[in-house]
């Protein structure tokens, strides 16, 4: 039994070395160090790049971190069933809280908060889509402090029409005192530029948003500052108006147009309109 395992292994050797020695070289496909397979992520401190998505269990971050793409957000997806999904977005200087209210996958307007980064400090504005709710109203050094729901002021000194905590007083006859219990109303002004073609064929709009946002919508009035033609369409004998097409407590859009004129007039006209709006 011995002496046939013999041959058949020196057969088998045989057979392993033949296909070994022919075997042929292939080139690499890519110069060194090209083609080498990516390191994979490790403990070291040298950055690593990852092109594709990284899934995770729960991820503690020791540092800075730094998300960069053009418009980034972040996506907070409550698994949990009926609830509602957030995002952290930032686009055009503007910096989002957005939520998706139907739960359909997708945000949803009006976005719940918005903060806006103007090129100086006196630009910058934060906008809520309802209400803000908070124990107390101060200003930026958290002084003149107005609670909410508070028992109005009362004052012994009888002037009618002063300000106690940006609130207007007003007599208070059966009691002989005044009341501080109304919210002095706001005043705000500005002027839109807005350059259309000096016919009848449409409309120019200009959208403004309020410096300071009004809790309710304001009374607007609107006046032609300036008006300047080209190609002596002044000799046209039109007129233009402005009115507001839409109005709110954060925004107001401004149209105006060109009518009544005799048809000669085939340039442009600018339009400067004044608005101030007045509201609490």
């Amino acid at each position: 039994m011995f002496k046939k395992i013999i041959p058949l292994a020196v057969a088998l050797f045989g057979l392993t070395s033949f296909s070994y020695l022919d075997a042929q070289w292939v080139n690499p496909p890519q110069s060194p160090t090209g083609g080498n397979v990516a390191a994979p992520i490790n403990v070291s401190n040298t950055s690593q790049v990852k092109t594709g998505a990284l899934g995770t269990g729960p991820l503690a971050v020791f540092g800075h971190t730094l998300i960069e793409s053009g418009s980034p957000q972040i996506n907070f997806n409550d698994t949990t069933s009926g609830e509602r999904d957030f995002w952290l977005h930032t686009n055009s200087s503007t910096f989002y809280l957005l939520g998706d209210r139907n739960n359909d996958g997708s945000w949803d307007t009006p976005h719940p908060a918005r903060f806006y980064l103007g090129s100086v400090g006196s630009d910058d504005y934060v906008q809520f889509a309802n209400r803000v709710r908070a124990s107390a109203y101060c200003d930026q050094n958290g002084n003149n402090c107005i609670t909410p729901g508070a028992a109005a002021a009362a004052e012994t000194d009888p002037q009618v029409g002063a300000l106690t905590a940006s609130l207007w007083c007003r007599s208070n006859s059966a009691a002989s005192q005044i009341i501080c219990d109304q919210r002095a109303p706001m005043i705000q002004i500005g002027k839109v530029t807005l350059s259309h073609p000096s016919t009848q064929s449409g409309n120019s709009t200009a959208n403004v948003t309020f410096p300071q946002p009004f809790t309710s919508t304001p009374q607007v009035m609107l006046s032609i500052a300036n008006a300047n033609f080209s190609n002596n369409c002044s000799n046209d004998g039109g007129t233009f108006e402005a009115w507001t097409a839409v109005r709110d407590s954060v925004h107001i859009e401004i149209r105006a147009h060109y009518m009544d004129g005799n048809g000669t007039c085939n340039g442009s006209q600018i339009d400067e309109v004044q608005w101030i709006a007045v509201g609490i």
